[in-house]
């Protein structure tokens, strides 16, 4: 039966577009009934005259290549245009590609129509992600470690800490926090020796002061609204520097009592990292940490450090 078919049950348009080889993960979530009974019982019925261009399926389709696309793609003529190169690919048929046939034709799918369909599209998907991890082999041990483990972890292993290493960024400190909350995920607070990794947002003076008080150190890449080669500045070596950063005029969300107690300057080292690795879309960044001494953390260690984030 034609995807075309003027029966309009017929919406192997999907396969064919998403499901293009059996061999793909969840093919068999994607079938006819999927479709199909929503559809009846939202007595979604068009599209059986001869001439008729849009069935519910080939509406459909359309509707759903539309939130697949970006940019002018999304638009109605864009979506009528590809039904028209469906018609002309499958029947050979020259169809009016203007937005308006397709319009009038995906008015007819009720939302409740949709609704069920992904409805039930996410229900199948469950119970075939239930059962695809059922047949999971688990992997070897020495395969695992190294997934567990990449190269960076082992190079930051290497270097003796005093405490953890945490990671924070936007959603940590964003995130709702409730007393019910911290009994099911309870948080990890900072802890003297532990090393706190951030992005260049989190890279601000009260952040690092703040940490500093608590006598822990900070890795982050360093802000963007500062300069990564400053002229004031006690060289190290080529690729590293040492700055000190004056306390700013107090910000209006910190009280006068906090501001009071904040250094009245911050000594930090900054280091050029180097990135090398194929596929990487930077070539360098700089590191700013609160690690003043590369004898011992090499500006090697705080890359690697840095680009292992993800990971802690």
């Amino acid at each position: 039966m034609s995807i075309l078919s003027k029966s309009g049950n017929n919406f192997s348009i999907f396969r064919r577009a998403l499901a293009q080889d059996s061999s793909v993960p969840l093919n068999e979530i994607i079938q006819n009934d999927l479709f199909e009974e929503p559809m009846e019982s939202s007595e979604v019925c068009f599209g059986r005259e001869p001439d008729a261009v849009y069935t519910p399926a080939l509406a459909l389709w359309c509707l759903v290549s539309q939130f697949l696309y970006e940019g002018t793609q999304r638009s109605c003529d864009a979506a009528a245009s590809r039904a028209a190169s469906i018609w002309e690919t499958i029947a050979g048929r020259i169809i009016d590609s203007s937005g308006s046939g397709y319009c009038r034709a995906k008015a007819k799918i009720p939302a409740e129509a949709i609704r069920q369909m992904s409805c039930r599209l996410a229900a199948r998907t469950e119970v075939a992600l239930q059962k695809l991890d059922n047949l999971l082999v688990p992997l070897p041990e020495e395969l695992a470690e190294d997934r567990l483990a990449p190269r960076g972890i082992v190079e930051v292993r290497k270097q003796s800490i005093q405490g953890r290493i945490l990671m924070v960024d936007g959603f940590t400190v964003d995130a709702a926090d409730t007393p019910a909350n911290q009994e099911v995920y309870p948080q990890n607070h900072l802890r003297t020796g532990d090393i706190l990794l951030a992005d260049c947002y989190h890279c601000t003076y009260w952040m690092i002061a703040d940490c500093k008080k608590r006598s822990v150190d900070l890795v982050m890449k360093n802000h963007h609204l500062r300069d990564d080669h400053p002229s004031q500045c006690i060289e190290i070596n080529e690729h590293e520097r040492l700055v000190t950063w004056c306390l700013p005029q107090k910000p209006c969300w910190m009280s006068l009592e906090d501001y009071q107690g904040m250094p009245a300057e911050l000594v930090i080292r900054l280091s050029d990292i180097n990135v090398e690795q194929a596929g990487f879309r930077t070539e360098g960044y700089t590191v700013a940490t609160t690690f003043l001494d590369p004898t011992t953390h090499s500006r090697h260690w705080l890359g690697q450090v840095y680009r292992s984030r993800w990971y802690v």
